[in-house]
């Protein structure tokens, strides 16, 4: 595992490096607010560079982070036609693995939320947006749920709309 981590990192931060590299070729007033057209691929590739150096030197420490699932739950047990049981972290459907599942999950939401976003606006998109990705992740606490996605998109808001002055999607249909 750990070997994968350091290949992993070297490729995402080689990919961070060539998208901050690319992203010197926008223009910086090309766009029409304060931060200018490099500010947001830039960030993302220095966000993407952390990680990604954080990634390579947990593995050279030998830490590994465990993953597993919301709520502590590592498998379930599902009962064969037999009538033995046996323990699986993923149960397939129809024969698509869950992890595909969820990937599927996550590109249709997030493609809805951007054909929705100018038509309700920024705010009830995301919390609609961010609730199905929170349950598409595991958690089945309605409050958790409900306030996670609140959380996020009023975060989210403050953090664009007011710390970097962005305008973001109004309602159309209001």
């Amino acid at each position: 595992m750990i070997l994968k981590n350091v290949i992993s990192g070297g490729v995402c931060l080689a990919f961070g490096l060539f998208v901050y590299w690319l992203s010197g070729g926008v223009s910086s007033t090309a766009s029409l607010d304060m931060l200018g057209g490099r500010f947001f691929p830039r960030m993302v590739a220095l966000l993407f560079i952390l990680s990604s150096i954080a990634l390579i030197v947990t593995a050279l420490m030998g830490i590994e982070i465990a993953g597993g699932q919301v709520g502590g739950k590592k498998s379930r047990v599902i009962e064969e036609p037999s009538g033995a049981e046996t323990e699986t972290s993923e149960a397939p459907i129809r024969g698509i693995p869950a992890g595909t599942l969820r990937l599927l999950s996550y590109v249709s939401i997030m493609a809805v939320y951007t054909l929705v976003l100018p038509l309700i606006g920024y705010i009830p998109a995301s919390i609609l947006a961010f609730s199905g990705l929170i349950v598409t992740a595991g958690e089945r606490r309605p409050v958790h749920v409900v306030l996670g996605a609140i959380g996020i998109a009023l975060l989210l808001y403050f953090l664009f709309a007011v710390v970097f002055s962005m305008n973001v999607p109004e309602a159309s249909l209001f």
